[in-house]
């Protein structure tokens, strides 16, 4: 049976802003997102050109257009934006704020490759190419040069330190993937989705880890589901498919032998997805995505560590 992960309460996030501490160079303690995007990053030979840039609400579409709907469905805010330069290069840096620190980091595992070239920033970073981003909630931010012969992926590095160094936020993972158990556990795996979990519209707010253990791979999965109503539609749902176009094979049954609620769990079947194990427990909606008969004792063991889902 897998090891029962701490059983850890939740608490809320105070996020400090200090004052500046003057000049260009990052200050000890983190200050106003302004802040990070100084005139210059004088160690680092940067020189800002022009004004910091800013985009709220609606106007994001005016900065990134096709790709703002996905940031909307996280709880986009505001992103400050301003490039850098120096010799013959430019680096744009953009700090995106969200309405809550864990959709911060959905949003950032929408962006991040399956074998991330991590980098140690914030909460969690990647290097790709041109490109660094990290999150760091409420913030995520991204780095991005055309001039990789003169921004070296080390230099884009420093500049991230900087901005990470100034920038206030948590520098922890949202606190509900601690409620993931860690044998099997695949490395930067971690995800939110919005919305549309597994194709479901109405799957929102669903937090996975994805797993591979005593020869199988699988994904766990936890959302709030207080009244149970996720689970009732992905019922009636699947079983509809059943009987239209969508997948002549999807089909729900009842499920039994886990510590779900009474009444409460299913094992649904999906063309695209397999077996899916799902039920309430204490307010949770949980289970397995790929689940096998040998993945019983794993998802039993796992459900017993739940605390109760936050109202």
């Amino acid at each position: 049976m897998m090891a029962r992960t701490a059983f850890r309460l939740f608490c809320a996030i105070v996020l400090a802003f200090v004052l500046a501490c003057g000049g260009s160079e990052p200050p000890s303690r983190p200050g106003s997102v302004q802040e990070c995007l100084p005139q210059d990053y004088s160690s680092l030979g940067l020189v800002r050109d022009g004004e910091i840039m800013r985009f709220a609400g609606d106007t994001l579409f005016d900065y990134i257009d096709g790709a703002a709907e996905m940031y909307y469905k996280y709880g986009f805010q505001e992103v400050h934006t301003a490039r850098y330069s120096k010799e013959d290069g430019e680096v744009t840096v953009d700090i995106y704020r969200f309405a809550e620190g864990d959709m911060a980091f959905g949003m950032y595992t929408t962006l991040r490759p399956e074998s991330p070239d991590t980098v140690a920033m914030g909460a969690e970073g990647f290097a790709w190419g041109p490109i660094l981003v990290f999150v760091k909630p409420p913030y995520m931010v991204n780095l991005q040069t055309y001039h990789e012969d003169v921004f070296t992926p080390a230099e884009m590095e420093a500049l991230a330190a900087a901005v990470d160094k100034r920038l206030p936020g948590s520098s922890r993972k949202p606190a509900i993937f601690e409620l993931f158990p860690e044998a099997g556990r695949a490395a930067y795996t971690e995800k939110i989705f919005a919305d549309s979990f597994l194709g479901r519209a109405f799957l929102t707010n669903v937090y996975t880890v994805d797993y591979s253990l005593e020869g199988s791979d699988f994904t766990l999965f936890l959302s709030p589901d207080g009244d149970g109503d996720k689970l009732k539609a992905w019922s009636e749902a699947a079983a509809s498919d059943a009987a239209g176009e969508r997948s002549q094979n999807a089909r729900t049954t009842p499920l039994s032998g886990l510590p779900f609620e009474e009444g409460r769990a299913a094992l649904l079947k999906e063309d695209y997805y397999g077996r899916i194990a799902a039920g309430i427990r204490h307010g949770w909606l949980a289970g397995i995505v790929g689940f096998e008969d040998g993945h019983s004792d794993i998802l039993a063991g796992w459900l017993e560590t739940l605390p109760p889902a936050p109202q």
